[in-house]
């Protein structure tokens, strides 16, 4: 299956012609540019068309909340209130939201490296193949001709995001390695994701490869009285582009713990 052909991202709602059934004839966006052009009527739209919002149950009211330390997109926490004639309903209290930077300079890097499309392919074409716990995606529409986007997800607090300055535990880092072999191995070999369209392969490899060993060594250079001396020697021997990061003997990696 085409990834990048066959899937269909999550149908757009016509709030308009939604609104228009309710006896309230709005011009809300289908792709809001930003927080302020979110309203009630819009996430009713959305939650009635994502299946958990019921027939004549509508948001009424919401709160709005910046979460994480994202540059170059904006995550937004919706609390939501409702008008539900039945108490026991299953929407969301509340989502997360998110929406291109709204800093000009960073917004125009992401486009540039392909980093919105690629997170909405995300969504849209892989993580439902996937090996991993990720939030489920209740809307996602994208502006034709802009950079313009709108992920409506499940909210997943009161996790965490790491910190990648303070580290992490080793449980943290076990459970980290554990997501990672669910985020790879499903789909490891896949032909489907050299080419679909979002795939930025051919473009990054080139380009990390003229740049990997300056920035290893600079990296060596700064944490050499962290990381042992036989950690450090691995990082030349990889070449940018092997599907296998790592060339050793059977049994080579043994010591570290894993």
């Amino acid at each position: 299956m085409r990834m990048d052909q066959d899937r269909r991202p999550p149908k757009e709602v016509s709030y308009r012609e939604f609104s228009a059934t309710k006896g309230q004839a709005m011009s809300t966006s289908l792709v809001p540019r930003s927080v302020e052009e979110v309203t009630p009527e819009w996430f009713t739209g959305v939650l009635l068309e994502a299946g958990v919002l019921g027939p004549g149950d509508s948001v009424t009211a919401l709160q709005h909340k910046r979460i994480g330390n994202g540059l170059v997109g904006e995550s937004i926490r919706f609390d939501l209130t409702y008008d539900s004639s039945d108490p026991n309903a299953a929407a969301p209290a509340s989502v997360v939201c998110k929406f291109p930077s709204s800093d000009p300079t960073f917004r125009a890097a992401a486009t540039g490296e392909h980093i919105y499309v690629r997170e909405n392919a995300f969504y849209r074409d892989l993580a439902s193949s996937l090996g991993i716990r990720s939030p489920k995606c209740l809307h996602l529409a994208e502006h034709d001709s802009t950079d313009d986007f709108v992920l409506v997800l499940e909210d997943l607090g009161p996790a965490e995001a790491g910190d990648q300055v303070i580290g992490c535990n080793l449980a943290q880092a076990e459970a980290a390695m554990d997501a990672a072999a669910g985020l790879h191995a499903p789909m490891w070999g896949n032909a489907d994701l050299e080419s679909a369209t979002w795939n930025v392969r051919s473009a990054w490899v080139p380009r990390i490869a003229r740049t990997y060993a300056e920035l290893f060594s600079q990296y060596a250079d700064a944490f050499s009285s962290r990381v042992s001396d036989d950690d450090l020697a691995i990082g030349p021997r990889i070449r940018p582009g092997d599907r296998a990061v790592v060339h050793q003997p059977a049994g080579a990696l043994d010591r570290h713990s894993w």
